[in-house]
């Protein structure tokens, strides 16, 4: 009997461990997704500085410029705004 709950725990264990790996993955996907969405911003040529847009912008390229209407937006790195930011996908 003790040999038989021995054999039937190792599985049973490996399973649950499966299973709560594809869950963490899965959250941590969506986390990405989440952390992948930035303000936009543009630089100001008049006041010397970057300026945020009130857009959200995506780090993932997806082929199209994140835009406020006549500017494209790039991410604010603490002292400046040069990283090309991109459109959020619907």
């Amino acid at each position: 009997m003790r040999n038989l709950k021995k054999q039937m725990l190792v599985p049973v264990a490996a399973i649950g461990l499966a299973l709560g790996g594809a869950f963490m993955t899965s959250a941590a996907k969506a986390n990405a997704a989440d952390d992948a969405q930035v303000p936009g911003y543009y630089y100001d040529n008049v006041q010397l500085e970057c300026r945020d847009a009130g857009v959200e912008c995506s780090t993932i390229d997806t082929g199209t410029p994140c835009t406020d209407g006549t500017r494209n937006l790039s991410e604010f790195d603490g002292t400046m705004c040069e990283t090309p930011l991109y459109q959020i996908p619907q």
